[in-house]
């Protein structure tokens, strides 16, 4: 059995009341083909609609609250739209299983059909950062 190079990233972005409530909207606004590539990709095979709803706040808040795990690296990069975002990296050599802890949680996000708005709020929450270091003369 040969070894696999796997590699995952996600935007990073802070979780606050408000996006909650927006990716939980955005949730429950999604088709009924998205929920049955859910229940595909993330094996939910019989869980309800509300069910995988919450399954996905809580995979999109548990990545976001990672920290600094040891088997993560953060770095920054532009989304297509210009915007600077912080960056979620993990990954390593597998043999058949997970490369890292974190792997098989930051590779579910890319399951869930919200990426612009994660993307969105990481690109806010960079231009924060950004201006709370800006030196005025």
């Amino acid at each position: 059995m040969s070894a696999d190079f796997l590699f995952v990233k996600t935007p990073k972005f802070t979780m606050t009341e408000d996006r909650k409530n927006i990716l939980t909207e955005e949730l429950s606004n999604m088709t009924p083909q998205n929920y049955e590539d859910l229940r595909d990709e993330l094996f939910w095979n019989d869980e309800s609609v509300k069910a995988i709803q919450e399954g996905c706040l809580e995979i999109i808040e548990e990545a976001m609250d990672l920290g600094w795990p040891s088997d993560a690296t953060y770095d920054y990069e532009y989304s297509k739209n210009g915007g600077r975002m912080e960056i979620l990296y993990t990954g390593g050599m597998s043999w058949g299983d997970s490369p890292t802890d974190s792997y098989d949680l930051v590779s579910s996000i890319g399951h869930i059909p919200l990426w612009d708005t994660i993307e969105r709020f990481a690109v806010e929450d960079c231009k924060v950062t950004t201006e709370d270091c800006k030196v005025t003369a």
